[in-house]
């Protein structure tokens, strides 16, 4: 697997959170589903069991019977009475690009960066009413409301959940943020649309966690970017 990351030219973690982004699944779910689903077929070919497992990279026999049992929900020896077993497809980046043309997912390096801006602690399973409360508020402040960039940053430090409103110049009581550089996934919008941002913020907190974040926001006029 470390040879394939080195291919694309990012490390582990930007590649799986990559396609794990794109497609809803991990990339190693979806190479055990492919795995299974291939040794169904191979088992009706007449394949030996104790190959298919060689083949398919399990250390034994019984190991692969049980990965078998649970993704088909049969044992391999009966799958002549049970020919509906799944099936996982082959994922076609080619076709995918198309599905959403509003917005593009690249790789970008922040370096460290120093914001200034208030926060409130929330809930993460509340974000959404919080933060636009904050906004308001913030919004009210010529310095934040006529700046260039404006950033929402999510921000996990000790098991405490903050959610910031900030810009990148000080300005009177503003607190400041420090972010480190890093590698970020970037989401970008090419329109400002806050329900299909508020959806994705959601989809990127199912699949990722809050162990992946800070995760940032940043708004200009014309697009908006998520970066995780």
């Amino acid at each position: 697997m470390t040879n394939i990351y080195s291919v694309f030219g990012y490390n582990e973690r930007i590649c799986k959170s990559i396609f794990l982004l794109m497609n809803s699944v991990s990339l190693g779910e979806y190479i055990k589903s492919r795995k299974l689903s291939l040794a169904a077929r191979d088992i009706l070919n007449g394949k030996k069991i104790n190959e298919i497992a060689l083949d398919y990279g399990y250390s034994s026999s019984p190991s692969f019977i049980k990965a078998f049992k649970q993704f088909h929900g049969f044992n391999p020896t009966e799958i002549k009475q049970n020919k509906n077993f799944k099936y996982y497809p082959i994922i076609k980046f080619a076709e995918r690009e198309t599905e959403n043309t509003n917005k593009e997912i690249t790789i970008i390096k922040l370096e460290d960066i120093i914001l200034y801006g208030d926060f409130i602690e929330v809930d993460v399973h509340n974000i959404p009413p919080l933060a636009e409360k904050l906004w308001s508020e913030m919004n009210a402040l010529p310095e934040f409301k006529n700046a260039t960039k404006r950033y929402g940053i999510i921000t996990n430090i000790n098991g405490k959940v903050q959610y910031w409103a900030t810009v990148e110049t000080p300005f009177e009581k503003s607190k400041k943020l420090e972010i480190k550089a890093r590698e970020f996934i970037s989401i970008n919008f090419i329109k400002n649309d806050s329900k299909e941002i508020d959806k994705q913020m959601s989809e990127i907190e199912h699949l990722f966690g809050l162990d992946r974040f800070p995760c940032i926001e940043i708004y200009s006029d014309s697009s908006v970017q998520i970066l995780v």
